[in-house]
């Protein structure tokens, strides 16, 4: 059965109805989402928090025995990954504002555990990668408080996952993962450059492989999920590095401003990724017995393609070879 990836935000950034997107999904068969929760939208308002939006997607998800991996923290799926609410101060100073964060993460836990399709429960998104525009990192320290505050409250399926491109490079996972549950990988095998017009591998599968090898070895009793398996392009000179200094004021609060910074989505989709290498390696990686889980990332772009019969022959394919597994 299939897993993916859903942003309610990119869906609003495209236009793209949530109930047809979730009927989508379910025509599809896809047995597990994983999504993030935004804190600026959850709580625009001090101590105003809103969940209506959110909870209507569960109730859809529960009602079709749907799994769901949620994430939860200052960081969320999708560039710019930090959303903080706009009316916090001095947001990246994060010792003085824990107490604000540890009461969304509780107030969320309290609203989301009545859940039964939420089977994981992953905290934070890449926190010890560094991210755009402000390549800031949580703090350990900060990290280790939020994973008691889930354990105090009885949650128990806790992930974190890291980029998984950089992870053995970077070494930044230290002892953490001593205490969670699941350790999730996010590998992206291509770039689209612009400039040369042309598709450049930045990961190859040998090298994804070694990664998945690494953590299992060090790890053997965690459960490992590659919580982001790149199913769209990745582009370098897309508009919106230019303008990530202005993420903060405009985009984050009217993304449809920037809706033409998505502009390829809406066609040429096997000039931006070529679907032919990515499913092979998704096939190679399948087949591993220490793999629990793979989330395709980039439902919203294979939702806009859905017409694109490139789109649908693959998406066939891999639930002819994981019936096969």
């Amino acid at each position: 059965m299939l897993a993916g990836n859903l942003s309610q935000r990119q869906l609003k950034m495209l236009n793209i109805p949530v109930a047809d997107f979730l009927n989508w999904i379910k025509i599809l068969n896809f047995s597990e989402i994983r999504m993030g929760l935004y804190w600026d939208e959850i709580e625009s308002k001090p101590g105003i928090f809103v969940f209506d939006s959110i909870l209507s997607i569960l109730d859809f998800f529960e009602l079709n025995n749907i799994n769901v991996t949620i994430c939860l923290g200052l960081k969320s799926p999708r560039i710019p990954e930090f959303y903080p609410p706009f009316w916090l101060r001095n947001p990246y100073e994060f010792e003085n504002n824990k107490k604000y964060l540890f009461h969304y993460l509780k107030k969320s836990i309290d609203i989301l555990k009545k859940y039964k399709c939420i089977k994981k429960w992953q905290i934070e998104n890449e926190p010890l990668d560094p991210s755009p525009p402000h390549w800031k990192t949580i703090p350990i320290e900060i990290l280790v408080e939020e994973i008691r505050l889930f354990r105090k409250n009885n949650i128990s399926n806790i992930c974190i996952n890291f980029w998984g491109n950089e992870l053995v490079k970077r070494n930044q996972y230290m002892g953490i993962l001593e205490d969670i549950d699941i350790i999730g990988l996010n590998f992206y095998f291509e770039m689209y450059d612009r400039r040369k017009n042309k598709i450049e591998n930045i990961f190859t599968i040998d090298k994804c492989l070694k990664t998945i090898n690494f953590i299992k070895e060090k790890y053997p009793q965690k459960d490992i999920i590659i919580t982001e398996f790149q199913f769209e392009p990745w582009i370098i000179g897309n508009p919106i590095n230019n303008f990530l200094p202005m993420y903060e004021k405009l985009m984050r609060k009217y993304p449809r401003i920037f809706y033409y910074i998505t502009d390829f989505i809406a066609k040429g989709a096997e000039k931006y990724i070529d679907f032919d290498n990515i499913i092979q390696y998704y096939e190679k990686i399948s087949s591993l017995i220490s793999i629990q889980k793979i989330y395709l990332w980039g439902l919203e772009y294979i939702y806009t393609n859905k017409k694109d019969t490139i789109i649908l022959n693959l998406l066939a394919r891999l639930e002819n070879n994981l019936q096969k597994i």
